[in-house]
């Protein structure tokens, strides 16, 4: 008799499936079949939101796939969290939302097709979510959450809707492989660890609207080299750029009034024109940038914090739009280091491209009158030819009669 049974379990796999079931929100079911790995949510309106637990999350390892169907409008917190061999999702056009930790550790998740109608997708929705590569956002999101991509290893390109009004905190932190990042013009803020640890992300364009960048917004993102700010920026974050070392250049617009510690730190800035309305240095602002050569600066700052410059040992010309007296009237931490630093005064603020170094410390109005008594006219130089060419036809002339 226990041979018999045993044979008909062998050989008859529904006859010890076990099949699971319940609800999870008002007017939604749910069902789970072990034997194929089917996960299904139908009925219609909202999940329940759960804490880390789900109905279904003892089997949250065996579920291969997620049919859900349409007429559920959002999908709860916590809803398919840590269902690692979930590799594929679909998400039907009657959700709007899907809430926080929904797909987090779902490290087999690959392929996310997206509701036509989602307007919020929620807190820490994908973290880890390590394989997934690409996903398509609507054009109806609106929000999106706090580290929503979070680790998210694979993922290389993300487009983000226009309606989208802020990049939150570490939405895309630690995405290593990330490559490209359209921002629309409807964006705002760009929050703290955003873009941290993207060692792939090799240029930005910050919209034109954002007039803050937050604390580590872009830090050790290895391969960016390219960054362009739009002219309302206001606030660079501390830390912001710090560990950038492909940076060699950076325009900063006149908008920008603060610039938090370290901002820079560790880069590769070559030269740099401080914006007009920036009033103090910060503390280690361009700490461990060895390859800086050149400052401008004008005669609004008021102060250099502690060790901004240290570990700049290229640093050689400071360019201040200022007199000597206002140098003098800066406080400055650090001063012994600026002596051997030659310092000129009265410097124009030029455009980034158009940087002029005088050979001698000496103010713009003495630069503009050596060049005007040094350089000839145009009239000088066409006299000067032709004094020339009559002087060797005289000499050719002479030499010929003295052979006769």
């Amino acid at each position: 008799l226990i041979l018999v049974i045993t044979m008909i379990f062998v050989i008859c796999p529904w006859a010890h499936a076990t099949n699971y079931s319940g609800t999870c929100g008002e007017s939604v079911s749910w069902s789970f079949d072990d034997t194929n790995g089917l996960l299904k949510i139908s009925g219609t309106g909202a999940m329940s939101d759960f804490v880390y637990t789900s109905p279904w999350h003892e089997n949250r390892k065996a579920i291969k796939s997620v049919l859900i169907s349409e007429g559920i409008t959002e999908i709860g917190d916590y809803a398919f969290y840590q269902c690692s061999e979930l590799s594929e999702i679909v998400i039907p056009n009657s959700v709007t939302s899907i809430g926080m930790c929904a797909f987090q550790g779902c490290l087999k998740l690959s392929n996310s097709t997206l509701s036509d109608n989602l307007a919020t997708i929620g807190n820490w929705v994908f973290v880890g979510c390590e394989s997934l590569q690409t996903i398509s956002l609507p054009d109806s999101i609106a929000e999106i959450g706090d580290s929503a991509f979070m680790q998210c290893k694979s993922l290389k390109r993300i487009a983000i809707p226009m309606g989208v009004k802020s990049i939150q905190d570490s939405t895309f932190e630690a995405c290593y492989n990330l490559q490209t990042v359209e921002l629309p013009e409807s964006i705002t803020k760009i929050g703290e660890r955003a873009f941290l640890d993207c060692h792939s992300l090799p240029d930005i364009v910050v919209p034109s609207a954002v007039t803050t960048i937050d604390n580590f917004a872009f830090y050790d993102c290895e391969k960016l080299s390219s960054v362009t700010f739009g002219g309302q920026i206001e606030e660079i974050g501390e830390h912001c750029f710090q560990g950038c070392v492909s940076l060699e250049t950076l325009e900063l617009p006149n908008s920008i009034n603060v610039i938090g510690e370290k901002a820079f730190s560790s880069s590769s800035i070559k030269e740099i024109i401080l914006p007009k309305g920036l009033k103090m240095i910060a503390i280690e602002l361009f700490d461990g940038c060895s390859n800086l050569e050149s400052v401008t600066m004008s005669e609004n700052i008021i102060a250099i914090g502690s060790d901004a410059f240290k570990g700049c040992d290229s640093l050689k010309n400071i360019y201040y739009s200022g007199t000597e007296t206002e140098w003098s009237d800066i406080t400055i931490i650090d001063s012994d280091f600026f002596e051997n630093i030659l310092v000129s005064y009265n410097c124009d603020i030029p455009k980034y491209s158009e940087i002029q170094e005088p050979t001698t410390q000496q103010t713009n109005e003495n630069i503009e009158i050596n060049n005007e008594e040094n350089t000839p006219s145009n009239n000088s130089i066409v006299i000067i030819v032709v004094v020339f060419v009559v002087a060797l036809s005289m000499v050719i002339i002479l030499l010929k009669k003295k052979k006769k």
